[in-house]
């Protein structure tokens, strides 16, 4: 009996595996892709004002259908405003500026505002004074009470929503969304009677820490260490124009109330471009706590990192545990200050993760 063979090959199994990753790494993509590029509904932009002098609160609010994410940017180097279709905004200058939204990381709209120099304020006294404090959480009643001697009629905004929010010397106003509000007040009806302010609003109310009795110390024998050399009188030390040196300790620090009184009136201006350069800094590890510090009013200013109110102590750490610089995208920052100090108050800052998928970076 004859039997007949036929020649032929045979494929490799591992080369039938590689092309089967192959296809759903393609389709995984292409899938991802095709969701992202949805279709961009039309985006308006509605401009809502009193008047539209330098200084004066201006309400945007963007009109589309299916917004989930919103980026505001007013042009005039204040950064980059985050998670509503709703904001309001002041200029500081007078110009033309083109405002924009970004909504859903892809669709645009424009619109464009000018702004008129101030009406001239005779005197500074007429400016307005009230009471506000600094700091609320949300959904609690915040109080603001008009202090002016010749005040006949009151006009408040405060800073969520679109028109005049009281009419009262006195009045009260409930935060449902944290973040840096800007209260604006005009009284007797004349845009020389205004003054605006900032008030920073938590999300939660932190909670307090139980007390813990501090540890009992041991009893220890201390001995006086003898020929101390004395510390040398410094002349660099000497307070501003009182002629008495500033008491050091044996370390040569100086303490902190001589520290704060050294303090330059008016600190160095630094911008948005700058401090996100600085907060790259932090994830490189080039930058630490001590290099932000000469820029901000106080030692642990208040941030909203990605949507979340925090100190910027949390925000450093957390931005620290990031290591390398290739896991995030450009951050962007908005940054409030003190306009006498040019001191830095608050901020908001803003830091996307890089996407990747199978150690591919995906655009």
């Amino acid at each position: 009996m004859t039997t007949n063979s036929t020649s032929g090959y045979r494929i490799d199994e591992r080369v039938i595996y590689l092309m089967v990753i192959l296809m759903i790494l393609s389709s995984t993509i292409l899938a991802f892709r095709f969701k992202k590029a949805e279709p961009c509904s039309v985006v308006g932009i509605a401009v809502k004002a009193t008047d539209y002098f330098e200084g004066s609160l201006i309400s945007f609010h963007a009109e589309t259908k299916g917004g989930k994410s919103y980026r505001w940017d007013f042009n005039d180097g204040t950064g980059s405003s985050f998670g509503f279709p709703s904001i309001q905004h002041s200029f500081r200058n007078p110009g033309t500026y083109v405002v924009s939204v970004l909504v859903n990381n892809h669709c645009e709209g424009y619109e464009t505002v000018v702004i008129k120099p101030a009406p001239v304020i005779a005197r500074t006294s007429l400016r307005p004074e009230f009471i506000a404090p600094v700091t609320s959480i949300v959904n609690k009643p915040v109080t603001f009470e008009d202090t002016t001697n010749d005040a006949a009629s009151w006009e408040w905004r405060f800073g969520e929503s679109e028109i005049v929010d009281a009419r009262t010397k006195k009045a009260s106003w409930v935060y449902r969304t944290p973040g840096v509000k800007t209260i604006y007040l005009k009284v007797n009806g004349r845009q020389d009677r205004v003054s605006t302010t900032t008030i920073y609003i938590r999300d939660i109310e932190p909670a307090l820490a139980p007390y813990k009795p501090p540890a009992k110390r041991k009893h220890s024998t201390y001995v006086i260490p003898k020929n101390i050399p004395k510390i040398p009188d410094d002349p660099e030390s000497t307070g501003s124009g009182s002629g008495d040196p500033v008491a050091k300790d044996p370390t040569g620090t100086v303490p902190p109330a001589a520290a704060e009184a050294q303090k330059p009136a008016k600190v160095a201006d630094i911008q948005a471009d700058e401090m996100i350069l600085m907060i790259e800094g932090i994830v490189t590890g080039e930058k630490k706590m001590a290099d932000f510090l000469p820029y901000f009013c106080e030692e642990n200013i208040p941030v909203i990192y990605n949507g979340t109110p925090m100190n910027f102590n949390q925000m450093f750490n957390t931005l620290k545990a990031i290591k390398k610089r290739k896991k995030i995208e450009r951050p962007e920052v908005q940054i409030i200050k003190k306009s006498a100090t040019n001191c830095i108050k608050s901020m908001t800052v803003k830091v996307d993760k890089s996407r990747t998928f199978l150690g591919l970076q995906i655009p």
